[in-house]
């Protein structure tokens, strides 16, 4: 494992906004607890976002891209539409069952040959 001892090697040549930008996002990490009981709608609605953009941005990675029309109905939980209109729909919400499986998970499974066949079921559930 790497060491960040020597910081100035390493970080020297990033622009010095993106470090105290790194600087500030550090510092805040861990910090939510208190938020969370005063603005838990704030959170839930933060968190849903991270979720679909999340989501968004690994499938187009692949080269599955969805209307953003459609996008509601695929990605928010209890607005599955009735049927997909083409092959991206369905690789698009078997990537988010699988996803979610994951995010839900109360703790991380090992990586086991069952596993990642279960993964690959939910992937391709819809295709």
């Amino acid at each position: 494992m790497r060491s960040f001892v020597d910081l100035e090697r390493t970080l020297g040549s990033q622009p010095l906004k993106l470090g105290s930008r790194l600087a500030r996002l550090d510092f805040g990490r861990g910090r939510e607890g208190p938020y969370r009981d005063q603005l838990p709608e704030l959170l839930r609605v933060l968190a849903e976002e991270t979720r679909i953009a999340s989501i968004t941005a690994s499938s187009a990675i692949e080269g599955v891209t969805v209307a953003p029309n459609r996008l509601e109905g695929l990605v928010r939980e209890g607005h599955e539409p009735r049927r997909f209109r083409n092959r991206n729909e369905r690789e698009f919400a078997g990537y988010r069952d699988a996803i979610d499986g994951i995010m839900k998970a109360a703790s991380l499974e090992p990586i086991t040959v069952p596993y990642i066949l279960h993964l690959h079921r939910q992937l391709l559930g819809y295709t």
